[in-house]
């Protein structure tokens, strides 16, 4: 399991609220991360997406 809802850490807001549009650069970014199992074990990625160009800033897997 990756993860737990059942705790009583504090959550951060939803600031977007399903709104995934930008009127201008920088003004929204967004991220997720995932995970792939391969050969060598598991590989994780994460991305940052700025949603107005809906361009990628950031994507790695931390090295071995």
């Amino acid at each position: 399991m990756t993860t737990n809802s059942t705790h009583s850490l504090p959550v951060a807001p939803n600031l977007l609220g399903q709104n995934f549009t930008a009127d201008a650069p920088n003004q929204k970014w967004v991220s997720d991360i995932t995970y792939i199992w391969m050969d060598e074990g598991w590989l994780y990625m994460a991305v940052v997406l700025e949603l107005y160009s809906r361009r990628s800033l950031a994507g790695q897997s931390p090295n071995r």
